[in-house]
């Protein structure tokens, strides 16, 4: 179930009034009217199964939360898309239109959305076809795939450095925008240097962006794109028919050397123990902590190799332990108890069962307060 709808929609610039007179009317006639500007326009429309107080809040701290992501991420140089328009009351976002090419359809890949076998064949090989002629397209323009994966590495430290954590960094939330020849004098030296079109990684969709500086947090978000990479864009074979490097790797690279070259020494090295930590991938990813010292036990994430680390257990473990609903087919059904989905409807209500056991142990807990 959608939670926003998005239009492509036209700007225009609001008249001015002014005093005429012979030399200002003279002046403003040589002058065109400014140009309109596309935008996107992302709408939160209202949810009918919530509260309608409950549900104008929400929309109000969602939008705002994106809104001051945005600006954050502007201030701090991030390349995001320019705030144009914010409407609270009618839960309306208007943004700056970024003519491009997502990374997905740059790099090329399968679904990211789980959807049904027959369209997936159908809607996979014609998206192929399209991620070949896109890739083709830059690179005659000089956009080679390795800047490509060390810009979005860059791009996303500088988004870390400002405070800022995406939620959701998916190779579709990143846009390839190439930049006119002529626009800054750093560009304009690039391209008579190279040759090569100077392009630009745009972040976009900050709807699940939250302001955080800790290193759990920046790794967290770091996981979510290895295991977008992983599952979207496979590891490339080599002529050899060997596995070439993986994307993520490349894109680690470039994430490394800004945060290495802006943040306060050691930051990269916390960053990198808490990815280790969460990624059951990191164990085949080289790392310049996994060198190991003569006469030393090698470094290995904590609990069981490939797994998570107790640093990203649920906290609530214990809570639907004394529920019994341990089963993974059931920890869905057991999120709604806990209300970690309560923005979404429940589609049944509870059994007689899961409500005994609730009020158990909520008696439990009540005794243990009197005494």
């Amino acid at each position: 179930m959608p939670l926003q709808k998005v239009y492509k929609a036209t700007l225009f610039a609001t008249p001015s009034v002014y005093n005429p007179s012979p030399n200002a009317a003279a002046a403003l006639s040589d002058s065109p009217p400014p140009a309109p500007v596309p935008v996107l326009l992302k709408h939160r429309f209202a949810k009918g199964y919530r509260h309608p107080t409950l549900d104008a809040l929400l929309t109000r701290q969602r939008l705002t939360s994106e809104a001051r992501a945005l600006v954050r991420c502007g201030k701090a140089g991030v390349c995001v898309p320019g705030l144009r328009i914010v409407d609270v009351k009618q839960g309306v976002l208007g943004i700056e239109w970024i003519e491009g090419w997502s990374v997905r359809e740059v790099l090329g890949g399968g679904q990211e959305d789980d959807e049904g076998p027959e369209e997936e064949v159908g809607e996979d090989e014609e998206v192929e076809e399209e991620s070949d002629d896109v890739a083709e397209r830059l690179r005659l323009l000089g956009v080679q795939e390795d800047a490509l994966l060390f810009a979005i590495g860059a791009e996303i430290a500088k988004m870390h450095l400002a405070d800022v954590v995406h939620g959701d960094l998916t190779t579709s939330n990143m846009m390839v925008r190439l930049l006119p020849r002529g626009g800054s004098p750093e560009a304009h030296k690039l391209h008579r240097e190279t040759g090569a079109t100077v392009f630009e990684i745009v972040l976009i969709d900050f709807g699940l962006s939250s302001s955080a500086s800790f290193p759990e947090d920046r790794a967290v978000d770091l996981y979510v794109l290895e295991r977008a990479f992983a599952s979207t864009h496979p590891v490339p074979l080599l002529a050899s028919g060997e596995e070439g490097v993986p994307h993520f790797d490349r894109v680690l690279e470039g994430y490394k050397s800004t945060i290495e070259a802006r943040a306060k020494k050691g930051e990269w090295g916390r960053i990198e123990k808490r990815l280790e930590d969460y990624s059951p991938l990191a164990m085949s990813r080289p790392s310049s902590s996994n060198v190991t010292p003569a006469g030393s036990r090698p470094h290995t994430p904590s609990g069981r190799p490939g797994t998570p680390s107790r640093l990203a257990q649920n906290p609530a473990d214990s809570y639907i332990k004394n529920l019994g609903l341990l089963d993974p087919a059931s920890q869905s059904r057991t999120n709604d108890l806990l209300g970690a989905r309560n923005t979404e409807p429940i589609d049944d209500p509870p059994t007689e069962e899961e409500l005994r056991r609730v009020a158990a142990l909520a008696e439990k807990l009540n005794n243990k307060k009197k005494v």
